[in-house]
């Protein structure tokens, strides 16, 4: 099962925020295309008080009620959470942060983090990257039984940490639950680019499960969060290059996939 959601539950992605001093510029990536805030909703009564949505992340450390979470270029505290959380859950996070507070002085260079108020923690499902036990949904002349084609992959997928969060659009027929699968081969020797660093090909699939009982929607739109330190731990030098590999259509007898792929994505990992 993934997270899914509508048009309407994601309203914020990423940000750059200008800040009153001449030499900061607090920089927050994130999901899909950068907005410049100059007015609007998302700023509070200060310049330097924001709102931010639907961010990946990754707890860290969570106990009692305070919380460390990993986000894609920075780690932030909360001192104050009441979600049900434990370390190495997954979601996309709502938080204020105030750059003005004390707490944030530094920009959390010395701290290593920046304090905020977590407003809400929706849990990404998170899988294994799978490998040989799989081999399958790695060989792409196989049509897998009760297959969900992929109509797109989202610009807002990113890596945190060892975890990639995934996002993925599809056209349903029917509101059977839907199983999310990211694998590849290690037997195989990828192609490498112009660097000679090797670029592996990582298979997503996504599997109807018929005979359950149908949900009572058929969302379009799912959010995974797949474990990739398997691969990270394997790979030489300070990048990792992959592309996702996706079931997009079938021929007209249905016998075989119509293969699309994204672009190479290049993430850093030392």
């Amino acid at each position: 099962m993934g997270l899914f959601y509508n048009e309407e539950s994601l309203p914020l992605c990423s940000y750059i925020i200008k800040m009153k001093t001449k030499r900061e510029t607090k920089q927050l990536f994130g999901m899909g295309v950068v907005f410049v805030l100059l007015l609007g909703s998302c700023l509070a009564e200060s310049s330097q008080k924001l709102r931010v949505g639907n961010q990946p992340g990754v707890v860290e450390t969570a106990s009692n009620d305070s919380v460390f979470i990993h986000m894609r270029d920075y780690k932030v505290y909360a001192s104050k959470f009441s979600g049900n959380v434990e370390n190495g859950d997954c979601g996309l996070v709502n938080f204020d942060i105030d750059f003005g507070s004390p707490e944030n002085a530094d920009s959390g260079k010395i701290k290593g983090f920046r304090t905020v108020s977590v407003i809400k923690f929706d849990t990404v499902p998170r899988h294994t990257l799978l490998t040989a036990a799989a081999l399958e949904l790695t060989d792409s002349s196989i049509v897998v039984p009760n297959e969900q084609l992929v109509s797109s992959l989202e610009q807002r997928n990113t890596l945190v940490g060892d975890v990639y969060f995934l996002f993925s659009v599809h056209s349903r027929q029917d509101s059977l639950p839907l199983h999310f699968n990211l694998s590849y081969n290690p037997d195989y020797a990828p192609p490498r680019n112009e660097q000679n660093q090797p670029v592996y090909d990582l298979f997503y699939r996504v599997i109807k499960e018929v005979g359950a009982s149908p949900q009572p929607t058929a969302p379009t739109k799912y959010y995974n969060a797949f474990d990739l330190k398997q691969l990270i731990d394997a790979t030489q030098g300070d990048s990792l290059f992959f592309r996702i590999r996706y079931a997009r259509s079938y021929n007209k007898d249905t016998t075989q996939i119509n293969w699309a792929s994204s672009d190479v994505y290049r993430y850093g990992i030392k």
